[in-house]
């Protein structure tokens, strides 16, 4: 890749080497830094009205460079009764607390809270050129953080982190560039991104497929099992037919009930024993209340349905998370493969809608389970765990794929707004290789 002709020393250690045309210095000389502010709470009058404004978590769930709305607004009297300012469109929102370092460019008028401070473009800076700056130099951003509680960059520290800035024309030559090439990057991550959610779709139909008419007929075969098994109707709607020799049976046949007695701030940082709460995240734990083989799954919250749990040995669990154990005609991991293939078919028949979604105890006792015999639910399962080995490495394999261009992205953004690759005069075909 190209580079510039004549560099000279930039005096910043994450910039180094700059193009000797160049200029170098505080962001505030180019830029007029922007405090936040929040309308008080109780006042009907100062929130919902037409005024843009953001938070840190509104920047955090953004997703490209322009950002066009937040998750709340304001009224012209909430603004004009709060510390918030209103900023012209094409000015550069960072968050400057919890955390420090999401940035995006406000597409309206717009105003923040105070965890963010807004950068408004001076008549020498490409709003998206700044918008890149800025984002290269998050790493700086995030060290000038201070704070016991909570970690903070003041005005005074924003405004001292020193930035590349080219002449405004090459601004665009290098915004021009990176458009280009990004696009054609993230086109390249959003294939890949597909092809998990393809691979993903393949595994849960595989299961589906599995646990409720049996293995193909050739692995059928291989495990000495009729290939081409009689069907007959379950007797349940969304099951559908069933192989003849199975069994449909309620839950409360197959295993005992119980939730757990624990809250999600009884976790400990590397305690002793997993400690299942409402994710599918493991947290840990330095007590236990259950030995053995059991499945559990989020009871209530945005987990129903989609959080399952298969575990053998000593561990504690949520209050709200219902645990399967003592299981009696099933095999556990069988259990645990229908179960999480099945009960997000049917869960919003049986959910009471508040403000969550839940599972009631007689919705999960009288919840149909196809049993093969059990010879036969342990060929499933090592069938299942088989296919399930090789598409798990096939999404690991595109996963490390998507890092590495993410990381290229980040790469290539820098390199170009620090004058480490000379973008002026057309964007080079770097990315096809990649793909």
């Amino acid at each position: 890749m190209r580079r510039y002709s004549f560099y000279q020393e930039s005096s910043v250690a994450w910039l180094g080497k700059v193009p000797h045309h160049w200029e170098v210095g505080p962001a505030r000389r180019w830029f007029k830094i922007v405090n936040g502010g929040t309308p008080k709470s109780g006042v009907d009058e100062y929130w919902d009205g037409g005024v843009t404004w953001l938070t840190p978590d509104d920047l955090g769930q953004n997703q490209g460079e322009w950002i066009h709305k937040g998750r709340r607004t304001i009224t012209l009297e909430g603004l004009h009764n709060s510390s918030a300012t209103l900023c012209p469109p094409g000015s550069i929102v960072v968050s400057t607390r919890a955390p420090i370092g999401h940035v995006a460019i406000s597409a309206t008028e717009t105003s923040t809270n105070q965890g963010c401070r807004t950068l408004v473009p001076g008549p020498q800076i490409d709003s998206t050129f700044g918008f890149y700056a800025v984002k290269s130099a998050c790493p700086v951003l995030e060290s000038l953080g201070q704070g016991s509680t909570f970690m903070e960059l003041t005005p005074a520290n924003l405004g001292s982190v020193r930035l590349p800035i080219p002449p405004l024309d090459e601004q665009r030559d290098i915004v021009a560039f990176l458009d280009r090439e990004t696009e054609r990057i993230d086109s390249l991550i959003a294939k890949k991104r597909l092809l998990i959610e393809r691979l993903q779709e393949y595994r849960t139909a595989l299961i589906t497929r599995t646990v409720t008419r049996g293995l193909p007929p050739e692995a059928a075969r291989a495990a000495g099992l009729d290939p081409s098994p009689r069907l007959k109707p379950s007797g349940v709607e969304w099951l559908g037919d069933v192989p003849e020799h199975w069994e449909v049976l309620r839950l409360r046949r197959l295993a005992e009930i119980e939730t757990g007695s624990k809250d999600t701030v009884d976790r400990q940082d590397n305690g002793e024993y997993p400690f299942f709460v409402r994710s599918q995240t493991i947290e840990r734990i330095d007590s236990w209340s259950f030995e053995g083989e059991a499945v559990l799954t989020a009871g209530d919250g945005v987990g129903v349905g989609r959080v399952f749990h298969y575990i053998d040995g000593r561990f504690d669990y949520h209050q709200r998370m219902y645990k399967f154990s003592g299981f009696r005609r099933v095999i556990g991991k069988f259990f645990f493969q229908y179960f999480r293939a099945m009960l997000r078919v049917v869960v919003l028949q049986g959910t009471a809608k508040s403000t969550v979604d839940s599972l009631r105890l007689p919705m999960l006792q009288d919840f149909p389970v196809s049993c093969p015999p059990r010879r036969e639910q342990q060929a499933i399962v090592e069938y299942i765990e088989r296919r399930s080995e090789r598409i798990d490495a096939l999404v690991a394999h595109v996963d490390q794929l998507i890092d590495r261009l993410e990381e290229y992205r980040s790469a290539l953004i820098t390199a170009a707004v620090t004058g480490k690759i000379d973008a002026r005069d057309k964007a080079l075909a770097i990315v096809g290789r990649a793909e």
